[in-house]
């Protein structure tokens, strides 16, 4: 027998019926049911979620046409961008790893494209593509999806677990808990006696009183360098280290000089910028993110903001930082003696 089928227990390797409850539809839960099913043919795989349709964040992810995986097909590598867990993470991209996503995805008629800066997209460039993929492939593994059924409570009873719906009770043999980041799959892990370690924000927002910078919502850069001032906390980005060249639109452009944060947008006509469709980046604002210019459309950009984008953040391209404002050696929270 296959060693995935050693952890179903002794009882359920005898009749090989297992039934198998995964909480959460997202796309881990999503993945997960599939590999159940397709695994074990005879299983009872039955995925519950509570919103109305399923894969939800799938569907707005990457701007609406979903970043499926990026092109690093080294593990070692690609443990590299996670500041934590990386160690934990090696032994599971060694086992599964982007091009064995790519082949996943392959293998079910959904084509992937690498983009500069080594992001996967389908080549629809539609989240709906990977959404339909997931959908059908569950239907056809005989997979059981109850979407709009929130899962209220999880217990064990012996070598079984009943999960409490709305509507329902129902037993399973073993239990896939894909719940994200919220906070009922950590209770419900920790009352089953697993081990949980205190979460840290990896991804979030900044909570700014700025508007030059809520002019900017939604830009994204390649590299960063991100300072608190009086404190000596730094982080940088890691390099795009997956394409040989930088991508298009963080070359090293002319300064403006005298631009400080939170200055008014300059006119365009002020911008020493020698070409502007090779290093200006476009924001594309119903997708979120920025996209190299094409040099062969030759179209300039569209808005001063877009412009203002750029020069606003000089670390991101390498710029010199002649203009910075001069660091205060007042402690953050302390107030300035006068």
């Amino acid at each position: 027998m296959d060693r995935r089928f050693r952890t179903l227990g002794e009882r359920e390797m005898r009749n090989n019926q297992p039934r198998i409850g995964i909480v959460g539809g997202g796309a881990a839960g999503f993945f997960g049911a599939i590999a159940c099913a397709e695994s074990n043919p005879r299983a009872q795989v039955t995925l519950f979620e509570a919103a109305r349709e399923p894969l939800g964040k799938v569907r707005v992810s990457g701007g609406g046409r979903c970043n499926v995986t990026h092109h690093c097909f080294d593990p070692a590598q690609l443990v590299g961008y996670y500041p934590r867990g990386g160690k934990a993470l090696r032994g599971a991209l060694t086992r599964f790893q982007p091009r064995d996503t790519v082949k996943w995805f392959e293998d079910r008629g959904v084509a992937l494209k690498v983009e500069a800066d080594g992001r996967m997209f389908p080549t629809t460039d539609d989240s709906e593509t990977i959404v339909a993929c997931l959908m059908r492939s569950a239907k056809q593994a005989g997979v059981t999806v109850r979407s709009h059924t929130p899962v209220r409570e999880i217990t064990r009873e012996g070598e079984q677990f009943m999960l409490v719906t709305r509507d329902d009770r129902v037993t399973v043999d073993r239990l896939l808990l894909a719940t994200g980041s919220s906070r009922k799959g950590y209770l419900w892990a920790q009352n089953l006696g697993q081990t949980i370690i205190d979460p840290v924000p990896s991804l979030f927002t900044f909570q700014i009183n700025d508007r030059a910078l809520h002019t900017l919502a939604g830009i994204s850069v390649p590299e960063a360098i991100i300072r608190i001032p009086g404190t000596k906390t730094q982080s940088k980005s890691q390099p795009n280290r997956t394409t040989p060249n930088r991508p298009l639109g963080t070359q090293r452009p002319r300064r403006p000089q005298n631009l400080r944060l939170g200055s008014a947008i300059p006119p365009r006509s002020r911008l020493p910028h020698p070409d502007p469709h090779q290093l200006v980046p476009q924001c594309n604002p119903r997708r979120g993110s920025i996209t190299p210019t094409n040099p062969a459309s030759r179209q300039r950009p569209q808005s001063d903001r877009q412009l203002f984008a750029l020069w606003f953040l000089p670390s991101a391209v390498g710029l010199p930082a002649r203009s910075r404002r001069p660091r205060s050696s007042t402690p953050m929270g302390a107030t300035p003696q006068k």
